[in-house]
């Protein structure tokens, strides 16, 4: 039997980090109900995956969420592919751009990053935070929403978008499995055979991009041994 999230959201002016500041509640309270929402107009001390700094300007949307999806460990890296799907949706329902899924959870727009997704696992609680350039972006290497559009997009009517998404997603994967949201990001990402390069730590693979696995891992043919791997976390770049 499935069900959505009933989501309760906490509002804040500022906060330092959505993630840190659910994850404290539930540090205090490991009985926290599923679907609380922690939503900050702008954070400080946000962060993103790989530890990296995740800027707070106003305008943009910051949120984390807490979900109990009872399933084995295994399988956290499908539920990053349907966060991230969520996302990609909200987006395209509201710009007509090039919009693709970078694994494992990136979302480009005309080759730029426009969010970012970071996952923190604790016993049965997942916690997923949410970082979505709207208004602005810090980095010349990333984009935002208003950008591509002549109507405005709040972070409001945005976040209250994705958690509809998340619901939708979230349910399907209950019910259905992952087949289909497997197949509907790969045919949102980058072509079969696509030439990446994935960091690893301090390691560095460079191949042709082949599919995601059951698991959510990605596959890709090195070009050195012409074998195949499969990547469970890393740093993809396009090349």
């Amino acid at each position: 039997m499935s069900f959505a999230p009933n989501w309760s959201i906490k509002r804040f002016d500022n906060l330092e980090s959505t993630q840190d500041y659910l994850q404290n509640l539930l540090n205090d309270n490991p009985d926290l109900s599923e679907g609380l929402v922690i939503n900050a107009t702008s954070q400080s001390d946000g962060r993103g995956r790989h530890g990296r700094s995740w800027q707070g300007a106003n305008g943009n949307l910051y949120l984390s969420f807490l979900i109990r999806p009872k399933c084995d460990i295994g399988k956290i890296g499908q539920i990053s592919l349907l966060s991230s799907l969520a996302i990609y949706r909200a987006i395209t329902s509201i710009i007509d751009e090039d919009v693709i899924l970078k694994w494992p959870n990136d979302i480009l727009i005309g080759g730029k990053k426009c969010c970012g997704i970071l996952l923190n696992h604790e016993n049965d609680c997942l916690i997923i935070g949410v970082g979505v350039n709207i208004k602005s972006a810090p980095l010349d290497i990333s984009t935002f929403l208003q950008k591509y559009s002549n109507t405005e997009i709040t972070a409001q009517d945005f976040m209250d978008r994705l958690l509809s998404l998340f619901s939708d997603y979230y349910k399907s994967w209950q019910n259905e499995g992952f087949t289909n949201l497997r197949d509907e990001w790969l045919n949102n990402t980058y072509e079969k055979g696509r030439k990446i390069s994935v960091k690893i730590g301090d390691n560095k693979i460079t191949g042709a991009f082949q599919t995601i696995d059951m698991l959510g891992n990605l596959i890709l043919i090195c070009d050195k041994s012409g074998e195949e791997k499969k990547v469970t976390s890393g740093e993809i770049l396009l090349l």
